[in-house]
């Protein structure tokens, strides 16, 4: 899990997340399929986070720039907000979408 944490909070140092994706998916999906986690599971896992990260900084993708551009919200309230957000999706995607997966058979 700390694997994924990290792959997710690290997106604050990069600009964009197609960037980001492109530095950190594979060596992230290799070291945790090292680890033995379930190939499928890493994949879906990075594929979800891969798109969650979008909303942690103000210029990372989607309207972010925009709202940001226009004044809705201060930098310091935007990474808050964002934080919050972020976590809370992490800890619904390891504790209801891994069960969920798991009924699936993913794994």
């Amino acid at each position: 899990m700390c694997c994924w944490a990290c792959f997710i909070y690290v997106h604050y140092l990069f600009a964009m997340a197609s960037g980001h994706v492109a530095a950190f998916y594979v060596p992230f999906a290799a070291t945790a399929i090292a680890a033995g986690a379930p190939p499928m599971m890493v994949a879906i896992c990075f594929g979800i986070f891969s798109n969650l990260m979008w909303g942690n900084t103000e210029y990372g993708g989607g309207p972010g720039p925009i709202y940001f551009a226009q004044g809705y919200f201060t930098r310091p309230r935007i990474y808050k907000i964002n934080a919050a957000v972020v976590t809370f999706n992490v800890l619904l995607t390891f504790s209801v979408g891994l069960l969920w997966r798991k009924l699936l058979g993913f794994y």
